[in-house]
């Protein structure tokens, strides 16, 4: 029984226990009456009718009140499985985008071609995380020692976009989906849920993937739509702060850096 309606129950209850003890009482009374006073009591039993009648028309009252509190029962309840079917939708969608970027930075590979006297003689093949590391490296080489980050960046953009770019559209639609998730009513429990769920993506980052994220957001045609949810939900606080350079580091807010 739901909590509001105990007080439906307790008065149709009443009701029906009152009008059988008022008829019992009424019966009894009429019985030891001598016949030529039966019929007086007839007519006076008929304010008890009127009784009865008025309390049938709360019973329905009340009828209508219970269906109505039934009716809301049910809706509240198919209201809690539909959210719970929403989440379950929303964990199979999320956990397929994360498959899809461990299959995205596995299959990222990189070919050099080692060469002597002008002939190749072998392709070193790099792939997955190991990329990273290497991109890493190799971007440092050209923004390290200049001022002229945009130039510098973008020489290393036009040999790398083919290789990233796909990387860096997935990841950015699996937090971009957390973001519009509405996980509750309540502000701080969405967002609390939200971050929740964006820390199991961090936890999938290694360090050189994040410090490349860095990079490429400050540059002028990177993935720039990246930048309020890094700040939103302080992507970097688990960067290695030794792999971003401390004269780029003001681009972002604290929040980006620190929970």
């Amino acid at each position: 029984m739901k909590n509001g309606n105990w007080v439906f129950w307790t008065f149709g209850i009443g009701s029906v226990i009152f009008m059988g003890v008022t008829l019992y009482f009424n019966y009894n009374y009429a019985v030891k009456l001598g016949i030529e006073r039966q019929g007086l009591f007839g007519d006076m039993f008929g304010a008890s009718n009127a009784l009865f009648t008025g309390l049938s028309f709360v019973g329905l009252i009340l009828t209508i009140l219970l269906q109505r509190q039934e009716l809301k029962d049910t809706r509240e309840e198919v209201k809690k499985q539909g959210d719970t079917l929403r989440n379950q939708r929303f964990d199979m969608s999320f956990f397929s985008l994360l498959n899809l970027h461990h299959d995205i930075v596995g299959k990222i590979e990189t070919k050099k071609e080692n060469k002597k006297n002008d002939q190749v003689i072998s392709i070193t093949v790099t792939s997955g995380r190991k990329v990273f590391n290497d991109a890493f490296a190799g971007l440092m080489t050209y923004i390290k020692d200049t001022d002229d980050y945009e130039y510098h960046y973008s020489k290393f953009h036009e040999r790398s976009i083919y290789n990233f770019d796909h990387y860096f559209r997935n990841l950015y639609q699996i937090i971009k989906m957390i973001d519009d998730m509405i996980f509750s009513s309540d502000e701080l429990d969405n967002f609390n849920e939200k971050y929740k769920y964006v820390s199991i993506v961090k936890g999938q980052l290694s360090q050189h993937e994040l410090a490349m994220i860095f990079y490429n957001t400050i540059y002028s045609k990177g993935h720039k739509e990246f930048i309020p949810f890094i700040t939103r939900y302080h992507l970097f606080s688990n960067a290695n702060q030794d792999y971003i350079l401390d004269k780029y580091k003001d681009f972002y807010s604290k929040e980006a850096y620190f929970e």
